[in-house]
């Protein structure tokens, strides 16, 4: 068991003995995910420090969620010269090491429930727990989406795990 504890305005981790597990830094620790480690925030951008308080990314996006094991939901704004642009304000997957396995290209990306659903411009698709793009759409919405059946324009699709995607009817 762990605190996060500010200090002089400060943010360190303590255990439950009252040591610290990582020292004070200047970063705004927000809270801790057993696979991902620490989200942090300089003020502006957020980021991964891991247990030890190594910082894994850097503070460098507006968002930052898991998205699978060792895969993170980012966004990233354009900016030059410190004015933010909004004509890419997109959403990208990054692993671990802060590479880009999905370019931040997207609308919207959920990360509440498999297979997760993306969309970029007015279309959806879905992506596999590694992020692989299992079949995009062309059609403007879902009709319904229930357990591993997905129901399009009255055509029914069987969507597994392991990048498995079946038409029924």
């Amino acid at each position: 068991m762990f605190f996060i504890v500010e200090k002089k305005g400060k943010f360190g981790v303590m255990d439950n003995r009252r040591k610290w597990i990582i020292k004070p830094q200047n970063y705004l620790i927000k809270y801790f995910d057993k696979d991902m480690g620490f989200i942090i925030s300089d003020g502006l951008y957020y980021g991964i420090m891991d247990m030890q308080g190594k910082v894994i990314i850097k503070p460098q996006y507006e968002e930052i969620y898991k998205f699978s094991n060792r895969l993170y939901r980012v966004k990233k704004e354009d900016k030059i010269e410190d004015y933010k642009l909004n004509k890419n304000n997109k959403i990208g997957i990054i692993n671990e090491k802060g590479e880009f396995v999905l370019e931040p290209k997207f609308d919207y990306i959920n990360t509440d429930k498999y297979p997760f659903k993306f969309i970029q411009g007015a279309k959806y698709g879905f992506l596999d727990e590694k992020a692989r793009i299992l079949f995009e759409i062309n059609f403007a919405y879902e009709d319904d989406f229930n357990n591993d059946i997905l129901t399009l324009a009255n055509k029914y699709w069987l969507v597994q795990k392991k990048a498995k995607v079946k038409f029924l009817i």
